[in-house]
């Protein structure tokens, strides 16, 4: 379906807008595109988070030392997570299906890792980034600031203590349309989360969702540049929800709420939650899109963060400013307790929205190849380092 001259509302406007500026930064830095276009629409402020963003990813990319790849293939994990258990845990399998890039340390530890880094399979696939120092301070300091100001408290078990901290530890998940776990389509209908909804009680839930709109689009962006196929796919499902309801044909259980929803939305990305203060257990994103890409986001002013990742074989360091991009169906992961205070913005999709809404025209990306990234940007491996035939 085509979704050109249809009103784009003002978050995915936004979002397109920052996505094809930063592409066309991208492009520049490989050489490949001339200057970037100038753009009165994005302000100085903003338009530095994007190139800071570039900056970053390329400092992953174009550095050899970092770049790890794996000596099993990622369709080899897919097929493990499919298999019948054979009286081992999901989990175990998965484990088993790949050999880990890092080995443990002689004192049983696992390695840490802080500097970006750029995962691939050995047939080429990019299947995970870690991206420390990707977001600059003022981003952080906003985010801060937005959740501080409305309290998602639910189960305490894992939450800091709330008389020790200024964000109040809690979290919540927001969709804009999104189907209710085990009423997926055809027989039911997708709408927004309670969060969105102030009939509900969630009157803070709209606010924040307008406080995030900037943010939400410096976070997202980044699957514009690491998955180019994935964000449009992404983006045409949300154009076709907003289309659809200023047609009054779009099945969803509360039009008018998700017409104000879509005003500031402004990522690909169905949903979003909210983690404040909270140490994560280990778990993988089950309700995603198998082989589809989730973005972890970190922001406040802790220390001693840290991200565990048993199939890697590795932990990393999770402090504000970070990014994590992987398949967080496949991969296990984990946050530990920190020193101070941690906002974690977690992006996900769902398979069921994007097949109900445009049926046979939705597909599911798995994560991109070396080439498709050669070909999006011109972002070529770097070569390794000739060899001095004079060295004694």
């Amino acid at each position: 379906m085509s979704t050109k001259n249809k009103v784009v509302p003002p978050g995915l406007r936004f979002l397109k807008l920052c996505a094809r500026y930063t592409q066309d930064l991208l492009w520049e830095r490989t050489t490949q595109g001339g200057p970037v276009p100038r753009n009165r629409h994005i302000t100085i402020d903003v338009k530095i988070e994007l190139e800071t963003l570039v900056e970053v990813l390329m400092t992953a990319w174009k550095n050899p030392d970092p770049s790890v790849v794996i000596e099993n293939s990622f369709e080899e994990l897919v097929q493990a997570s499919m298999a019948k258990n054979g009286g081992k845990s999901r989990d175990e399998q998965l484990q088993d299906a790949w050999q880990p890039p890092f080995t443990t340390r002689p004192d049983g530890s696992r390695v840490l890792v802080s500097r970006p880094t750029v995962f691939m399979d050995n047939e080429g696939v990019v299947f995970a980034w870690y991206l420390p120092g990707i977001f600059m301070s003022r981003r952080s300091e906003l985010v801060f600031e937005h959740a501080s100001s409305e309290n998602w408290r639910n189960s305490a078990d894992a939450f800091a203590n709330p008389t020790r901290c200024q964000i109040p530890p809690g979290q919540a998940n927001f969709s804009t349309c999104w189907y209710a776990q085990g009423h997926g389509p055809p027989s039911h209908l997708p709408g927004p989360s309670s969060m969105l909804n102030p009939k509900a009680g969630h009157n803070g839930g709209p606010e924040l969702l307008e406080d995030l709109m900037e943010t939400n689009v410096i976070i997202r962006v980044l699957l514009s540049l690491i998955h180019p196929s994935l964000f449009d796919m992404q983006f045409q499902v949300l154009l076709e929800v907003d289309h659809k309801l200023h047609l009054q044909r779009c099945p969803v259980t509360n039009p008018e709420l998700t017409e104000a929803v879509f005003e500031h939305w402004s990522t690909p990305f169905g949903g979003f939650a909210i983690i404040a203060n909270r140490e994560t257990p280990l778990h993988r994103d089950t309700q995603g899109g198998r082989t589809m890409l989730d973005i972890l986001s970190v922001f406040g002013d802790h220390s001693g963060g840290r991200l565990e990742i048993p199939l890697l074989n590795a932990r990393f360091v999770y402090n504000p400013k970070t990014a994590f991009v992987l398949p967080g169906y496949l991969m296990q992961h984990g946050a530990s307790q920190t020193e101070g205070e941690r906002v974690c913005i977690a992006s996900y999709m769902r398979l069921t929205v994007g097949e109900g809404i445009l049926k046979g025209g939705y597909e599911a990306f798995g994560p991109p190849t070396t080439d498709d990234l050669m070909e999006s940007f011109g972002l070529m491996l770097p070569e390794e380092p000739a060899a001095d035939i004079w060295a004694k």
